[in-house]
């Protein structure tokens, strides 16, 4: 509930002052998700509306720069919109990322790896350069 009431308040605001607004839902997943062992390094989820070709090109081009593998809508799927813009308001862009956790995790503990600081980098960056 807060969350939605948030979403609703934060879209409009961006929206109104802004002119636009762009949403960037952040989460990680298990390596072994739905008991598949081949994920992708990164899932991209995006909703036909709210999130044009032209940003998961920018999101995909910019984590492949890095050598990760990257796959649009697998295994997970859609992008965050507050209901209230959902397929109404062009101006409120949204994407969903996620990274698998075995790039910046132990394997099966939730202790921090060697690459934990690089993949904070790399996410920072990647939220620098998808800025609308």
């Amino acid at each position: 509930m807060l969350t939605r009431c948030f979403l609703e308040r934060f879209g409009f605001y961006f929206c109104s002052y802004f002119g636009h607004c762009l949403i960037i839902d952040g989460h990680s997943f298990c390596n072994d998700a739905f008991g598949y062992l081949d994920l992708p390094d990164f899932c991209i989820g995006s909703d036909s509306f709210h999130t044009d070709n032209e940003l998961i090109g920018r999101v995909q081009e910019f984590l492949q720069g890095y050598g990760y593998s990257v796959a649009v809508n697998y295994p997970y799927s859609g992008a965050i919109v507050p209901l209230k813009h959902y397929h109404e308001n062009p101006r409120v862009k949204s994407i969903m990322i996620e990274v698998n956790k075995r790039l910046y995790l132990e394997d099966g503990t939730m202790n921090k790896n060697a690459d934990f600081d690089k993949i904070k980098q790399v996410c920072s960056l990647l939220i620098e350069k998808i800025r609308l």
